[in-house]
């Protein structure tokens, strides 16, 4: 599986897509996974990340969203949602442990 994500990020496309990246991985390597991404803004790549470990993933954002049975799960204008905005909104614990 690393090797897989290593040869994604090697491979010069201008865009990365990623479903769950860090699920079954240890924490270390989660936040080493989570640097990587960030640092793909440098080389200007583009990364779509859907990612359960929202706050990780919030966190080397420039955009989230929040989506709770398809639809964006957010009320406030897309514009303006940011993702520390997202992480301190309780809507997030609603949308996404449904509580």
């Amino acid at each position: 599986m690393l090797l897989a994500k290593a040869r994604a990020v090697t491979g010069r496309s201008p865009c990365l897509l990623r479903d769950d990246s860090s699920m079954g991985l240890a924490p270390i390597i989660v936040a080493r996974l989570f640097n990587v991404v960030k640092g793909l803004k440098v080389l200007d790549v583009t990364v779509l990340l859907v990612e359960q470990n929202a706050c990780g993933a919030l966190r080397v954002a420039d955009r989230g969203y929040v989506m709770k049975t398809g639809r964006i799960a957010m009320d406030r204008p897309l514009a303006k949602l940011t993702p520390a905005k997202l992480i301190a909104d309780p809507r997030l614990c609603d949308a996404y442990l449904g509580i």
